[in-house]
């Protein structure tokens, strides 16, 4: 979806503000049912420490993200800038691949689920 928002750029402003917050939205949309997952999933002795990784891992994109962001609009303008976040998007899939095998895991596929299935053990 981001890989497509940075060849909107044709839209008018009002409406690509539009698209952008509705995407902000539907992402942020998982932090709740990852949070109960996490509180069910992990010793009760350990919810703190997994939660306290999941706020970690969630963060951590926002204080990277701009900077990135920021050097790419610079140096292409706002097209490629969005595609840059994209491709980040398809980096931490690849990582929950590489990571999924080390862990047995029947729920998501998300990285801090597997976090937490290693911090329940």
């Amino acid at each position: 979806m981001i890989l497509l928002i940075g060849g909107l750029r044709w839209l008018p402003l009002w409406a690509l503000t539009g698209v952008v917050l509705v995407y902000g939205i539907v992402i942020t949309v998982d932090s709740a049912p990852t949070s109960t997952m996490i509180t069910e999933v992990v010793d009760d002795g350990r919810v703190g420490s997994a939660l306290a990784i999941q706020a970690f891992v969630e963060t951590l994109p926002g204080i990277v993200a701009p900077v990135l962001f920021g050097a790419a609009v610079d140096r292409s303008g706002y097209g490629l800038a969005f595609q840059t976040l994209g491709v980040a998007a398809f980096v931490g899939v690849g990582t929950v691949v590489l990571v999924r095998p080390q862990f047995d895991i029947e729920t998501s596929g998300s990285v801090e689920i597997l976090l937490f299935q290693h911090l329940s053990r």
